[in-house]
């Protein structure tokens, strides 16, 4: 069992160390990818982990899944748009915040709609 806890803080601290350098070099060294490119690395980062998890027969995590899921599709919409060379650029980072937002919202209500039924029981 402590053996399953040191991968698993050993395995946080090499992600977000990656995470880190990753955001770095992209916004300093790798200025010139195309647009999308930080997302894309970053979505890698995030499934990356939960392979890794996996593969060590740990449970996924479901944020780094649906972060990682949400990060690869925009960083591959902002990319194509990049490599087309299209005159506009979509919004994509606000509309993850207001997605996210959206989402927060409707589990709160949700999940008290389902305290409600059990408090009244």
């Amino acid at each position: 069992m402590e053996n399953k806890h040191v991968f698993e803080k050993r395995l946080s601290l090499i992600c977000w160390g990656l995470l880190l350098i990753w955001w770095g070099l992209r916004w300093s060294v790798l200025i010139s990818l195309p647009e999308g490119s930080g997302f894309l690395g970053t979505s890698l980062i995030f499934l990356g982990a939960n392979l890794a998890r996996k593969s060590a027969g740990l449970p996924t995590l479901r944020d780094n899944t649906f972060f990682g899921v949400l990060t690869l599709l925009a960083g591959g919409i902002l990319f194509i748009f990049a490599i087309l060379h299209t005159p506009f650029q979509p919004p994509i980072f606000e509309t993850i915040l207001v997605v996210l937002g959206v989402l927060l919202v409707g589990y709160a209500i949700i999940i008290a709609g389902k305290t409600k039924v059990k408090e009244s029981s």
